[in-house]
Parts: structure tokens; C-alpha cells; sequence
């Protein structure tokens, strides 16, 4: 049927803060971009906050490519 999207903003480490809020707000995905160039330099190179929240999160997550100079 569709999905909602809520922003928040918070102060604090981004690799704590999207998982702990995540916990709090009891999401069904997390959405997460990364920049990188293919399959390879995802899987060796994916940032260190993807990675992290991937390892962390209790839901799924979704990581998607953002294009140079998207934020």
C-alpha cells in the first residue's frame, strides 16, 4: 500500500544514532546510501557507517548508491 517516511535529526555518531533511533521508532527497513563505483568497492569499500549499521541493526537495510554530489 505504500510506506512512510519520517526524518529526524539528532546530534551524536551517526553509526550509534541511526541504529539507536531505528530501535526506538521500531522501523521495518533503514535506508542507507554509500558512494561507490560497483559490486567489488561495495562489498571491499562500503563506508564505515553503512557497515557498521548493517552489523547492528535489528531490521533489515537497505544500502543504495548515491551519485557524486547527491546528498
Amino acid at each position: 500500500q505504500g510506506f512512510t517516511v519520517k526524518r529526524i535529526m539528532t546530534i551524536g555518531d551517526p553509526k550509534e544514532e541511526i541504529v539507536r533511533i531505528a530501535d526506538e521508532e521500531k522501523v521495518n527497513v533503514i535506508v542507507i546510501g554509500y558512494h561507490g563505483k560497483g559490486l567489488l568497492e561495495r562489498i571491499l569499500e562500503m563506508g564505515s557507517t553503512a557497515k557498521a549499521v548493517i552489523r547492528n541493526a535489528k531490521c533489515p537495510v537497505l544500502v543504495v548508491k548515491r551519485e557524486r554530489g547527491e546528498s
